[in-house]
């Protein structure tokens, strides 16, 4: 059945901001799918990128009239030579052509079993799909098919959300079905400097609580999706004005000096997901860093990130106060810590001696090693064991210090501390 649809056609739309070659991928897509019977339309993100006048790299299509969209899917990739992902159970599938990524999945309808469990699934038109949605920038659908290519199907108001700069919930149940909404509403709210709707927001703060029902995983993939955002750190302001922080753990909190910290993780070219995540757990204590790991299921790697700034915070002050602290013992304190724990701390210091050093260490002197290896200190006489280990140590810190530049120099030295020894060959 088509759909009602608004006067509206974007047809020039696409045109002007498509190129030639996503369009002819759309085209082999629509005549496909009408072959099939089954209508096609740009949905979700994509849309609202669109109309927002922002670059766009990936499609996001709902299929109407198809339980299972991999034999839709199949059928192009054979017809354009892209590879294809499909997920039969979840009637989803991707197409991957060339840069561009496309994501189709069936036009469905949601019920959740439970607040905050994931939703049961069934086919459905176009409208009953974008009534399921989060917000209603969201919700709008650009039909693909022939011969209303361009058309608008626009029932909960979209569009004129997005020109009032609005994030706007679909139904005052929307965070309680799916708390995760809560922090992705507040990354569109700083991604596209709009405002939440008034009783969006009232809802968002009541229904904050319920984010601590939520499995870590999906917490934790709603952070990832935060540090990728240009600016995080006005996430988090919302987040902790809006009492989320404290849902997601006791103790998380944020402030302007956190904010701060996050700026010159930028400034200083460190803005990684894992140096955001340890600055975003900075001022935890110990049990607090074990509670965070263990309440978003983090990796090995996520984990010794924060653990390790953690430890680093108290250590750090050694590298600062003599002057004439050598490059070799700042590499001695810092060589056993994440990389992305250095990082972090040279982000959070208010030194400006430990913010040098550290990014010396980062950008220089721990990737220095000595030209010798072991094979050239057995050419001198070196047994194998432990003594290669300690010269090879030795020398990396002469060349850390300045004291051997050439690998004759290093030779020099070598043979030097093996007279002293007694063990000159």
């Amino acid at each position: 059945m088509c759909p009602a649809v608004s006067d509206d056609n974007l047809a020039g739309l696409l045109h002007e901001r498509l190129s030639p070659d996503v369009l002819g991928v759309l085209g082999t897509i629509a005549r496909a799918a009408g072959e099939r019977r089954e209508r096609v339309y740009l949905v979700g993100g994509t849309v609202r990128d669109l109309l927002l006048g922002h670059e766009t790299l990936d499609l996001d299509l709902a299929v109407e009239g198809s339980p299972d969209v991999s034999g839709l899917a199949r059928t192009v990739a054979d017809e354009i030579g892209s590879s294809v992902v499909a997920h039969s159970r979840f009637g989803t599938a991707t197409l991957q052509a060339g840069t561009l990524s496309v994501d189709l999945a069936m036009a469905r309808t949601e019920r959740y079993p439970r607040p905050g469990a994931l939703p049961e699934v069934q086919p459905g038109a176009i409208e009953e799909d974008l009534s399921r949605r989060d917000f209603t920038i969201n919700a709008i659908a650009i039909d693909v098919s022939e011969p209303t290519f361009g058309a608008v199907i626009d029932p909960l108001a979209g569009r004129a959300d997005l020109e009032a700069r609005l994030i706007r919930v679909l139904h005052d149940g929307s965070f309680r079905d799916d708390p995760t909404r809560i922090l992705r509403a507040l990354r569109y709210q700083a991604r596209f400097d709009f405002a939440l709707e008034k009783h969006t927001e009232r809802l968002l703060k009541r229904h904050a609580e319920d984010l601590r029902g939520i499995s870590g995983d999906r917490v934790r993939h709603e952070l990832e999706r935060t540090w990728e955002e240009r600016e995080p750190e006005r996430v988090l302001e919302a987040a902790q004005e809006a009492g989320v922080l404290a849902a997601i753990h006791p103790g998380l909190a944020w402030d302007s000096t956190a904010s701060r910290r996050f700026a010159r993780a930028r400034r200083d070219g460190a803005a990684s997901p894992a140096v955001y995540l340890a600055l975003f757990a900075y001022e935890l204590d110990e049990a607090a860093v074990n509670g965070l790991v263990k309440r978003l299921a983090l990796s090995r790697a996520a984990a010794r990130a924060i653990r390790d700034a953690h430890g680093l915070r108290g250590a750090v002050a050694s590298i600062a106060a003599p002057q004439q602290t050598r490059p070799s013992e700042v590499v001695q304190a810092l060589d056993g810590y994440s990389p992305d724990a250095v990082a972090a701390c040279r982000a959070a210091t208010e030194s400006p001696i430990i913010d040098e050093r550290l990014g010396r260490y980062l950008k220089e002197w721990r990737d220095v090693r000595p030209q010798m290896d072991g094979k050239s200190l057995a050419g001198l006489g070196v047994d194998e064991g432990p003594d290669v280990g300690a010269l090879l140590e030795r020398l990396r810190n002469a060349r850390l210090d300045g004291q051997a530049v050439t690998r004759d120099d290093e030779v020099a030295l070598v043979r030097r501390w093996l007279r002293s020894s007694g063990n000159a060959g």
